[in-house]
């Protein structure tokens, strides 16, 4: 048994409690040992709350500026009447147009001059009414007079810009002979990219075999464009007013082509919009493969189509959506939404794209104030627009362009619904959202196309290429080989989505190259590098006659062009 723990005398329990009780008179609610531990911590704390103040300083300014200032950039061409000044965001539609804004030639536009803004390209267009750019002309965006959309206060500084001189163009243009062995035509190509006005290659200033050709001897535009070049029909034309060289010889007729047989076209056959002079171009025929083989095939990446005309400014395909149409009521006003063709949607890439609206409910019908938030969801490819009672297009309209996430590939507009051909102009004040029946609506964004560029080259000069047999095949085979599927394109004039080159399949080739462009509002149908050809027996033909064989054309991997 242990002995008992002897009691503390009563003086040591004084003693003990005097300790305790000076700690606490001197501030100390421990020990002195555990002193230099709080006050570590008393000191960690104080620096973690000045730290904390410092972020919430910096998240505040930051909030309400920006480092990233809204540059522009000037452009004119020499001997045009515009003069285009592009933003680096979106800024104020009317600052943008007020002509004051601007000096051109040093001094202030006239009245007769006019600026337009497109909301969509970020640009402003000076059109001149009787001034044309010349080198040296001198343009200036006034600094400070031009703001961002909105709250977006920043303002875009002083620009200067002036025309440079034009480049001389002292380069010779240049022209290219197509002769295949055994052909009953051969092609004169000017490579030219600006040919002066009305310039074409004409038979006599072409030699064959020694002999210049006769001024009679019968041609066609190469590819439809006689400032393209030429092709000369040996054996004349199918008919008068044919598109076809005849393939059948007479007896009066030039020979077929052989190999070794020289063309010749003479120097300054054509002359270039400087004034350059082609050097005399000299060619021999070649003598054609044993067989038609495809040496390579490449594929363009994915752009917008063009929706312009031959000699309409460019004009990309995007996707939009708009409320015109979703309720059957009044003239209203609506809003469209569109994705922008520099932004990372263009073309079909934005038909994946939804706007969900929705109804932030009762609380926010509470008062009278108009409310409309924006969101951006990048993994679901959805924007969602939240409104209450008030809201009107042009309030959701200026809170998605104000959104810096949706206005760096979108842009949206408030538009009037046409009803019989004419736009009514009504009031936005006497549209709400609600009225159009988007609450809970939840659609896609349509109507974007895009297209690739499909290239075969082939080792021989073709006569024929059959795009009938290349697509039945592909629609088949490809479909159960691996391959990307032709199925989904057609020769639709509604929808034209395989566009063949040469245009008309009917036309004379001349080209050891076959161009198939493919348009298509579905981005996943489109081939791939990677991806295989599949072709069919007989769907290339030289001028020997020769078909192409499917054996010696084995499916052939697409690169990247």
């Amino acid at each position: 048994m242990s002995p008992a723990r002897p009691e503390p005398s009563r003086n040591r329990i004084a003693a003990t409690w005097a300790v305790v009780l000076a700690a606490l008179l001197a501030g100390l609610a421990v020990l002195p040992g555990v002193e230099l531990d709080r006050r570590r911590a008393e000191a960690d704390s104080a620096e973690a709350h000045v730290a904390a103040l410092d972020a919430a300083v910096d998240a505040a300014v930051a909030a309400a500026t920006t480092s990233d200032p809204i540059t522009a950039a000037i452009s004119a061409d020499i001997g045009t009447s515009e003069i285009k000044v592009k933003f680096s965001t979106a800024v104020d539609k009317a600052a943008a147009e007020k002509t004051a804004n601007y000096n051109v030639f040093g001094g202030t536009l006239y009245g007769s001059d006019a600026v337009a803004y497109d909301e969509g390209t970020r640009t402003a267009t000076i059109t001149l009414q009787n001034d044309k750019v010349a080198a040296g002309t001198t343009v200036t965006l006034l600094g400070g007079k031009v703001t961002g959309v909105g709250t977006d206060l920043r303002k875009v500084a002083t620009t200067d810009y002036e025309v440079p001189p034009a480049v001389i163009d002292r380069q010779r243009p240049r022209l290219s002979v197509i002769a295949p062995e055994g052909g009953h035509e051969f092609a004169v190509r000017i490579t030219e990219a600006n040919p002066a006005d009305g310039e074409v290659v004409v038979p006599v200033e072409i030699t064959l075999r020694g002999e210049k050709l006769a001024a009679d001897t019968a041609t066609l535009p190469y590819d439809g464009d006689a400032a393209k070049g030429v092709i000369v029909c040996l054996f004349g034309l199918v008919e008068t007013d044919a598109t076809d060289c005849e393939d059948d010889r007479e007896t009066d007729d030039l020979a077929p082509l052989a190999a070794g047989d020289r063309i010749i076209v003479a120097a300054g056959a054509v002359k270039d919009e400087s004034g350059n002079e082609t050097r005399t171009t000299s060619a021999a025929v070649g003598p054609n493969s044993k067989t038609v083989r495809l040496q390579v095939a490449t594929v363009t990446a994915p752009a917008a189509r063009n929706l312009a005309g031959p000699d309409e400014p460019a004009r990309p395909s995007v996707a939009t959506w708009t409320s015109v149409g979703r309720v059957d009521r009044e003239a209203q006003s609506h809003v469209a939404i569109a994705a922008k063709p520099d932004g990372a949607y263009p073309g079909a890439v934005g038909n994946g794209w939804w706007i969900q609206w929705n109804d932030l409910g009762a609380a926010a019908d509470a008062d009278d104030t108009a409310d409309v938030s924006v969101l951006v969801i990048k993994p679901r490819r959805t924007i969602v627009v939240s409104f209450d009672d008030a809201a009107t297009p042009s309030d959701a309209v200026d809170a998605l362009n104000d959104d810096d996430v949706f206005s760096a590939d979108f842009t949206a507009s408030f538009v009037n619904r046409e009803v019989d051909g004419t736009v009514d102009d009504i009031s936005d004040s006497k549209t709400v959202l609600p009225a159009l029946g988007l609450a809970g609506a939840r659609e896609k964004l349509g109507d974007g196309e895009s297209q690739v560029v499909l290239t075969l080259r082939y080792g021989s000069i073709l006569d024929n290429f059959d795009h009938d047999a290349f697509r039945t095949h592909g629609s088949n085979e490809n479909q159960t080989e691996g391959g990307w599927s032709t199925a989904a394109f057609t020769t639709s004039t509604d929808a034209p989505r395989w566009v063949a080159s040469p245009s008309s399949e009917e036309k004379v080739l001349l080209t050891n190259e076959i161009k198939i462009t493919l348009n298509g509002r579905n981005i996943t149908e489109f081939p791939t590098p990677g991806d295989s050809v599949f072709l069919p027996d007989g769907v290339a033909t030289d001028y020997a006659g020769t078909d192409s064989d499917a054996e010696v054309n084995p499916p052939r991997r697409l690169r990247p062009a």
